[in-house]
């Protein structure tokens, strides 16, 4: 990590892989775009997937000081707020609720020319669109899933489009869903197979 860059950190897990590949990707297309560092020890369990993040966590024996990184990670994101208070200017926090999500584009211009070296970032909803179509191949290499992981997946679709000529995929979200807000967006089997599109 280049000390001399600015740097955005994501502070937060922030619900499971699919929020936080989407959290990740816009801080990393903002990132890309600005010639920021980038730090995320809040992807955690996810880290071994994927080509770009499989060194962040290098299994059993790594478990413990990715722990411990996002520990510290935690523990930063508390003094920044603490010294934002107090006016000083080098670490500042971001939080994004989902009645106010933050663009980075207007963010990170609003502030260009104040003196902050970390910017430490909690929340789901951060946005840089059109950064994330300019960076569109840089991010899908980063987060293309291992080998070990696709090889199934491409069979299967290979399989179906062979048969078919065209896929459709839809990610179903399930697990969670169950219980959040009393189970008022989850389906059984049942339900998806009687809805049609």
């Amino acid at each position: 990590m280049n000390v001399a860059k600015r740097t955005l950190v994501i502070a937060k897990h922030t619900g499971q892989m699919g929020n936080r590949l989407q959290v990740y990707a816009h801080m990393m297309a903002a990132a890309l775009e600005r010639n920021f560092n980038l730090s995320n020890n809040a992807f955690g369990v996810y880290a071994p997937l994927f080509e770009g993040t499989r060194e962040q966590n290098g299994g059993d024996a790594c478990a413990l000081s990715s722990k411990t990184a996002y520990g510290l990670t935690r523990t930063l994101y508390h003094v920044a707020k603490v010294t934002q208070a107090l006016g000083l200017p080098f670490l500042r926090t971001v939080r994004a609720r989902s009645q106010a999500f933050v663009d980075l584009p207007t963010l990170l211009a609003r502030m260009e020319h104040r003196p902050w070296r970390v910017l430490l970032a909690q929340g789901l909803h951060f946005y840089a669109d059109v950064w994330c179509a300019q960076h569109a191949e840089a991010i899908r290499k980063y987060f293309t899933p291992l080998e070990s992981f696709r090889s199934e997946g491409e069979k299967a679709v290979a399989r179906l489009r062979a048969r078919h000529g065209g896929v459709i995929g839809l990610h179903m979200r399930v697990g969670d869903y169950a219980s959040f807000r009393g189970g008022r967006y989850f389906y059984t089997p049942a339900d998806r197979k009687s809805t049609r599109l």
